[in-house]
């Protein structure tokens, strides 16, 4: 069978400890309640954006994902309904971190942005122990866990290493 709620009614659990229902603009929400009150924990809009609203939010799942995601909001608000971001990651307290990382130390974690043509982004990788900066696969510049930056190189050994040659323009003043 079907049931069916007008907007503003919501179905609820043990004593309104918990509760779902509709809400203005044919969305979908489930709120819990905190210990004061009941609080917007999860929203499904009608474009099919998902919304999480709680300040520690984790989502956990198969190490596999299947199908698409419209848009994806974690934090306050309806981040991801008020700009044009397909991720939108608010939060509560500084810095606002958004975390990459490797599984096992023989994997890579990055962050890529991709173009028709190629992939460029940042990239940390474990052996050897350094960020990479450039198109993934071919990086242009490393920097290493003693700040030292590489140029053509993934291991510099002074805080500027270049591998190969430099060319410019201007003046060069040298402290």
């Amino acid at each position: 069978g079907s049931m069916y709620l007008n907007t503003g009614n919501v179905i609820t659990w043990n004593n309104g400890d918990a509760q779902i229902g509709a809400v203005s603009g044919y969305h979908f929400k489930i709120d819990t309640y905190t210990g004061a009150a009941l609080t917007e924990k999860l929203r499904v809009t009608s474009e099919g954006n998902v919304l999480f609203q709680a300040a520690n939010a984790k989502i956990s799942g198969s190490a596999q994902s299947t199908g698409s995601f419209g848009r994806l909001g974690i934090g306050p608000g309806h981040a991801t309904t008020e700009r044009n971001a397909r991720l939108h990651v608010i939060g509560h307290e500084a810095p606002v971190i958004l975390r990459v990382e490797q599984e096992t130390a023989n994997e890579q974690a990055q962050v890529v942005l991709v173009t028709t043509a190629r992939g460029y982004g940042i990239s940390a990788d474990s052996n050897p122990d350094v960020m990479g900066i450039g198109e993934i696969g071919s990086e242009a510049m490393y920097i290493d866990p003693n700040a030292r930056v590489g140029v053509g190189t993934t291991s510099p050994v002074q805080p500027l290493t270049v591998e190969g040659n430099i060319s410019g323009s201007g003046n060069l003043v040298i402290h």
